[in-house]
């Protein structure tokens, strides 16, 4: 699923190394193989959308689901701008997602364009639009991971600690 969302304050996207301002995206719910997210104590595949690098919110190693917030640029009226359907979605090599700057993407997009790997389909992109809902119009950061605990509940339940955390950061 995808779901565009807006946030009246932005936050630091720490998963990138430029360190950019977000105040727009999608949160989304990938199928992933889990071998590719399996919790480690090292460097592990990074996610790309396109040009950016997304913040895995959940592990998805037993559900074989990571919910991801993908920083995005905005249209003039100031909604989230990212077509999944001409948008590569890959795991790279393993770093720390922190330490990826535009140069590092742009590297892993061109290798990873090279390896003719399919993108979503025009029906995909709609299915998953359709299921993600009405565009979030959230606050803060916090709302933000109050709605990602709540795709991990529906999507991973195995993490149900990992997304109370979420929610009870919301109540602090």
């Amino acid at each position: 699923s995808a779901v565009p969302f807006t946030l009246r304050e932005g936050y630091v996207h720490t998963w990138r190394k430029e360190a950019p301002r977000v105040r727009a995206g999608f949160l989304c719910v990938f199928a992933v193989d889990p071998a590719l997210v399996e919790p480690r104590q090292t460097a592990e595949p990074v996610l790309y959308v396109g040009d950016q690098t997304a913040e895995r919110v959940n592990h998805g190693a037993q559900s074989g689901r990571v919910v991801a917030i993908v920083p995005c640029a905005v249209d003039a009226a100031g909604a989230p701008q990212l077509d999944f359907e001409h948008t590569p979605v890959w795991f790279g090599a393993p770093d720390l997602p922190e330490r990826i700057d535009t140069a590092a993407i742009r590297t892993a997009r061109a290798l990873h364009e090279r390896s003719g790997t399919a993108r979503f389909t025009h029906d995909q992109v709609a299915s998953a639009l359709t299921r993600g809902g009405q565009p979030l119009d959230l606050g803060t950061r916090v709302d933000l991971e109050e709605s990602a605990a709540l795709l991990i509940l529906e999507h991973s339940p195995a993490e149900f600690e990992l997304a109370d955390g979420l929610l009870r950061t919301q109540k602090r």
